[in-house]
């Protein structure tokens, strides 16, 4: 199969988006990723392409996030100029992660599904698990066993200084949680919960290697997500048989976690129904106090707790409406159910562990977004077939998730 210059370039955007989104740079203080700067690309090139295209109508959908966006810069930019900004990197980080790398991903996953096809897309984010599985499965029990930190500098940190990945709240004890290349335990299990669902569709070595990675991240909270998720998934599927293995999965990673805490020196039911959450909830009620005194920043760890302190209640529901809408517009076709479930989970962690001002959140939230809603190109073929498109008919493609990916790749080898 021969690949065009921009599918190449499409190629290279997801495995740096979803296998190493920390590879880049620092300029000052300010992280600059090789992904975040093929995603802006990738955004420009399909705006170029829509134009070019000549396309006059757009979705509802679309038109409702668009004014929504709209409505919610509207709210920041008129708190920034009320209460200020606490620096110019918190500025930046807020205004990129509610406006700009939500709306550049939801572009260029269209740009993506509509260059490569849904098949190659679905096994670039397979062949980016086993990036971050076998990468972190690595640097995990080489620190646990020997104590020294294995990286590649620019390529799986930020940065030429490996060293500094001890250093990003990933010890637990003595024990270091896995970072693989998200570079931080927490980070990379949020982020595995969103996109790990749609890669491990159908395939067994995927969902060992998903599971493993959400609890070897050794996060409550990323726990908690992964158990919903089993839960949540068995009863959509309505199956007894998985209702079963998922309680089976449940208990297993119950006794995982006791364990776990307990090799930690920790007390297992104190640290894992800790009231405080981890310090969130002080952090908070800390952070309440100084609410319309101290200008404007993302501090707290639960997305809703940092928008309301951010932007009040009209921007903390603003956020949480629009982030809900592809969890309520999308599609009913397989693999839009299993991203949306995906997404469901996220937004029930966040209230929690959000890492949602953090690289590559938003890009991937919204790269799988636009999957759930159903993400279409701009080629006059794609277009005339756009009925017929998994991503976007509900009911033309019977079967499982995995039914509907070996659908797609039997029709692209046809073709």
């Amino acid at each position: 199969m021969k690949l065009s210059l921009l599918s190449v370039f499409a190629v290279v955007t997801i495995i740096c988006l979803f296998g190493f989104p920390k590879a880049g740079i620092y300029l000052g203080d300010v992280p600059i990723t090789f992904g975040y700067l093929l995603l802006g690309f990738s955004a420009t090139i399909q705006l170029v392409r829509i134009a070019i295209s000549g396309r006059r109508s757009i979705r509802a959908d679309e038109a409702g996030l668009g004014i929504l966006f709209f409505l919610l810069a509207t709210v920041e930019l008129a708190a920034f100029a009320k209460y200020g900004y606490h620096s110019k990197g918190a500025l930046v980080s807020i205004v990129a992660s509610t406006i700009v790398v939500p709306i550049f991903a939801i572009l260029s996953v269209n740009f993506f599904v509509d260059i490569l096809g849904t098949p190659l897309f679905f096994r670039l984010l397979r062949i980016s698990l086993v990036i971050v599985f076998t990468f972190g499965v690595i640097s995990f029990f080489v620190y646990n066993t020997t104590g020294i930190i294995i990286g590649v500098p620019f390529l799986t940190t930020t940065g030429g200084d490996i060293s500094l990945v001890a250093e990003r709240h990933n010890l637990r004890g003595t024990f270091i949680k896995m970072f693989s290349t998200y570079n931080n335990g927490n980070i990379l299990g949020v982020n595995l919960l969103i996109w790990g669902p749609i890669a491990a569709i159908g395939a067994a070595a995927s969902r060992f290697q998903f599971r493993s990675i959400c609890i070897l991240s050794l996060s409550r909270s990323v726990w908690i997500g992964l158990a919903a998720y089993e839960l949540v998934n068995s009863i959509v599927q309505r199956r007894a048989k998985n209702i079963f293995y998922a309680g089976a999965f449940l208990l297993v990673l119950f006794t995982i976690a006791v364990g776990v805490s307990w090799m930690m020196g920790r007390e297992p039911i104190a640290f894992l129904l800790d009231a405080n959450l981890g310090g969130r909830v002080s952090n908070f009620e800390d952070n309440l106090h100084g609410m319309k005194t101290q200008k404007l920043a993302w501090t707290s760890e639960s997305l809703y707790a940092a928008a309301y302190l951010t932007f009040g209640w009209c921007g903390s529901l603003l956020i949480t409406l629009i982030w809900a809408i592809p969890i309520l517009r999308g599609g009913r076709s397989p693999i839009q159910v299993q991203s949306r479930i995906a997404l469901t989970i996220y937004m029930l962690i966040a209230a929690s562990e959000a890492a949602f001002n953090l690289i590559p959140t938003q890009a991937l939230y919204w790269m799988i977004a636009g999957i759930a809603m159903g993400a279409t190109g701009t080629t006059s073929e794609t277009s005339s077939q756009s009925e017929d498109s998994p991503l976007t008919a509900d009911n033309r493609v019977e079967g499982s998730a995995q039914d509907q990916v070996e659908y797609l790749g039997q029709g692209r080898r046809s073709a």
